[in-house]
């Protein structure tokens, strides 16, 4: 028998009894952690039984190479509402994506200012849902 034939013939079988004995569930654990939501959300105050969705709006301004975006952005509701929760939520989940700071207002008022600055190269995609309940 021809020595290369013998060879390639073992490699073979030590890789594929090496693999049928490996945990397929370790292979994908170790690749599906590497897609974790990295996402920048901010939500702020608490649901409570009887509040609602007030306003929900999405934020978006696209990247400019070598630049950082900032927007400052105010969200008003009804005068007969208050404010019970907040979110923020960072559409890129690859870690690329904005942050928001809370820079006015919020749970407790009818009004909240935000701020919003992307990562350089990269814009700002947010979706904004707010909470109210009625005074």
């Amino acid at each position: 028998m021809n020595p290369k034939f013998v060879f390639t013939f073992v490699y073979l079988a030590i890789v594929a009894v090496t693999l049928s004995n490996s945990s397929p569930k370790g292979w994908f654990h170790l690749h599906h952690s590497t897609h974790t939501n990295k996402s920048h959300d901010l939500i702020v105050g608490s649901r409570t039984s009887d509040d609602s969705m007030a306003l929900e709006q999405n934020i978006i301004k696209s990247g400019n190479w070598l630049k950082k975006n900032v927007i400052k952005q105010s969200f008003n509701i009804s005068e007969s509402q208050i404010i019970t929760q907040i979110k923020a939520l960072d559409q890129d989940v690859h870690g690329h994506g904005a942050h928001v700071s809370l820079i006015e207002g919020g749970p407790g008022y009818n009004n909240v200012s935000l701020k919003f600055k992307s990562q350089r190269d990269h814009g700002i995609n947010f979706k904004i849902v707010i909470f109210a309940k009625k005074e």
